[in-house]
């Protein structure tokens, strides 16, 4: 039972936590833990270096690809209120994630994973309001992706990290 104790606290702080969070902090809190898990699966290796543990890059992966799958059905529902446009580009960039994932099922290397990367880290500091957003860094301006300094708005996806 002691043993116990510690990991009920961590789970009830966990929950506590997770109930303070406002839907675009979830949303932000999931695409950086995937980043974060993509990105210790690739390890510090050079690109195209082996992968070195394997069931870590397919972990990091599923959980990447459930997230965006999660993403997917949200911007599919009828009742989502975010304008046509973003959630066309959002589906557009959620395919791209779909075939850059089976590629790097498919030939697992490092260098596979850093779009994925790039992608839920720059989407991330997007989905939280202006407040919890922060300044944008210096030369973040202006990329192809959603930025840190362009708000897209909560997706009405809820997840529990």
């Amino acid at each position: 039972m002691i043993d116990r104790m510690p990991r009920r606290q961590a789970e009830a702080y966990d929950l506590a936590q997770r109930a303070a969070l406002l839907p675009g902090q979830v949303e932000a809190t999931v695409f950086t833990k995937a980043a974060a898990l993509l990105s210790e699966a690739a390890g510090p290796g050079e690109a195209g270096t082996r992968v070195r543990d394997f069931a870590a890059y397919r972990a990091a992966l599923h959980f990447n690809r459930l997230v965006w799958t999660l993403l997917q059905s949200e911007l599919a529902r009828p009742d989502n209120d975010l304008p046509a446009a973003l959630k066309a580009k959002l589906l557009s960039l959620s395919l791209y994630v779909d075939k850059q994932t089976v590629a790097a099922l498919a030939r697992p290397s490092a260098a596979r994973l850093a779009p994925l990367i790039e992608i839920d880290r720059c989407l991330a500091p997007g989905l939280l309001g202006p407040a919890e957003r922060g300044p944008v860094p210096a030369g973040e301006a202006g990329r192809a992706v959603p930025s840190p300094g362009v708000p897209i708005a909560p997706t009405g996806l809820v997840l529990l990290a």
